[in-house]
């Protein structure tokens, strides 16, 4: 027979109840101070890790392109310099175009580079000499104008050489005499993509042959108006005639 008093579990006293709750308490505040700390979407430190080495090796990689980069800068630079002392140094100017699409080659608009020593022997700023062909077309003289272009043509269609002799007015309104040379690129098909060349002034040369065509002439002018025996000697006293 049970005994009235007994009972199958004693019940947990107060002080029991209240350090179960502390603990609980106690355990709800750290998991929310670790969560309070933890930033939203923040990663495992494996996964950290593996963000920050790929971070270093992009800064790498950029690092060296830019190297790269500031290389190949340098280097152009100093093939300019080069080619502006070597372009200086010469009586020649170099010019370079391409036809826009749906136009004709010989549109005034057709864009062109012209070099500073080109601008330069016709005595213009760069800022007073704009990059289109209409610009150094402008200046041909009139009597030389169809021939230059002619031979352009003749060039680009029939790929004859390209070398004329022509008369361009400077700033100053005069003519001086150039020769003319270029070559022109074409694609796969045959079709004309670009044309470059230098111009070259001749006036000097072209002065001298007409003095002496004019001393031919006159000399031949004597010669046939006169019955006598004519002799001509050079500087040094040799029979020239």
């Amino acid at each position: 027979m049970e005994h009235p008093h007994s009972a199958k579990s004693a019940p947990p006293s107060d002080e029991e109840i209240r350090r179960e709750q502390l603990g609980d308490v106690t355990l709800s505040l750290r998991q929310s101070e670790e969560t309070k700390h933890q930033k939203p979407g923040e990663s495992e430190p494996s996964d950290l890790r593996s963000q920050l080495k790929k971070a270093l090796q992009s800064n790498v990689d950029l690092k060296k392109h830019l190297a790269d980069s500031r290389q190949q800068v340098e280097i152009l630079t100093k093939q300019l310099k080069r080619y502006d002392i070597a372009a200086q140094g010469s009586r020649e100017g170099f010019w370079e175009g391409h036809p826009l699409p749906n136009k004709p080659w010989n549109s005034p608009e057709t864009p062109a580079w012209y070099s500073p020593q080109f601008i330069a022997l016709l005595g213009f700023e760069e800022d007073e000499f704009p990059p289109v062909l209409g610009t150094w077309a402008s200046l041909i003289h009139p009597e030389d104008r169809d021939r230059v272009f002619a031979a352009m043509a003749a060039h680009i269609e029939d790929h004859v050489p390209y070398e004329v002799e022509s008369r361009l007015r400077t700033k100053q309104g005069e003519y001086r005499w150039f020769k003319g040379k270029g070559e022109a690129i074409f694609d796969s098909e045959g079709k004309f993509l670009r044309g470059a060349g230098t111009i070259r002034d001749i006036t000097d040369q072209k002065i001298a042959e007409e003095g002496l065509r004019k001393k031919q002439s006159l000399l031949m002018a004597v010669v046939e108006g006169t019955g006598d025996v004519l002799f001509v000697k050079d500087g040094e006293g040799h029979y020239v005639l």
